[in-house]
C-alpha cells in the first residue's frame, strides 16, 4: 500500500471534516488533532485555512468530474447517464458517504470576505460542471439546441434535491432527484 504524504493526509482529513461538519465549523486545531500534526506542519503545507479550503474545492471538483466522466463514458443514453448519477448518489448516501453538494454547502457558509475569496473558484467549478452536463447532452443529441438550458435544469434539480437531502438525510429527496432527472431526460429527447 502506497503511503500518502503529510500534505495529502491533511487535505484528505480536513476535507472529510469540511464536508461533514462544514468549513466554518472546522477549526485548525481540530484538523491538527485528526491529522496528528502540529500547527507549524499544517501551515507549512497550507499557508492559511483559506488555502486549505481552495485545495479542498479543487480536490472535490477533481473527484466529482472524474465520476461524471466515468458515468458518461459507460452510459448508453442521456437518460442512463442521469439515472446512473442519481443511483450513485443514493448508494453513497446508504453507505454514509454522501452528505449533499460539497460546493453548495461550502458556499452557503461563507461570509462577505470569504465569499470574495472563494467566489472565483466556486464559479470555475460551476462552469466546468455545466460544461460536463452540456457535453453529456450533446453526446446524445449533437444537433440539439438547448444544451445550456438542459445543463441549467440539471444544476437546479441537483442542487435543490441534494441540499434538501443534506439538511434532512431523507432519501426521498434523492429519489426525487432521480425522478427529476428522468423528466429532464424525457424533455431532452423530445
Amino acid at each position: 500500500m502506497q503511503q500518502i504524504s503529510t500534505k495529502q493526509n491533511i487535505l484528505l482529513k480536513a476535507g472529510e471534516l469540511f464536508y461533514v461538519q462544514g468549513f466554518n465549523n472546522t477549526g485548525m486545531e481540530k484538523i491538527t488533532e485528526v491529522c496528528g500534526i502540529k500547527k507549524p506542519a499544517l501551515y507549512y503545507h497550507f499557508g492559511s485555512k483559506n488555502d486549505l479550503g481552495l485545495a479542498y474545492l479543487d480536490s472535490r471538483a477533481e473527484g466529482l468530474f472524474a465520476m461524471l466522466n466515468r458515468l458518461l463514458a459507460r452510459s448508453d443514453s442521456f437518460g442512463d447517464y442521469l439515472a446512473d448519477w442519481a443511483s450513485a448518489l443514493m448508494l453513497l448516501a446508504r453507505r454514509q458517504e454522501f452528505f449533499g453538494c460539497p460546493f453548495t454547502a461550502f458556499a452557503s457558509e461563507l461570509d462577505g470576505d470569504e465569499r470574495k475569496f472563494f467566489t472565483p473558484k466556486l464559479r470555475e467549478v460551476e462552469r466546468e460542471w455545466l460544461a460536463i452536463q452540456e457535453r453529456a447532452y450533446r453526446q446524445y443529441y449533437p444537433s440539439g439546441k438547448s444544451g445550456g438550458e438542459i445543463a441549467q435544469q440539471i444544476l437546479i434539480a441537483h442542487t435543490g434535491c441534494v441540499m434538501l437531502y443534506r439538511a434532512s438525510r431523507d432519501m426521498r429527496y434523492l429519489k426525487q432527484l432521480k425522478s427529476n432527472f428522468a423528466g429532464i431526460a424525457r424533455q431532452a429527447a423530445a
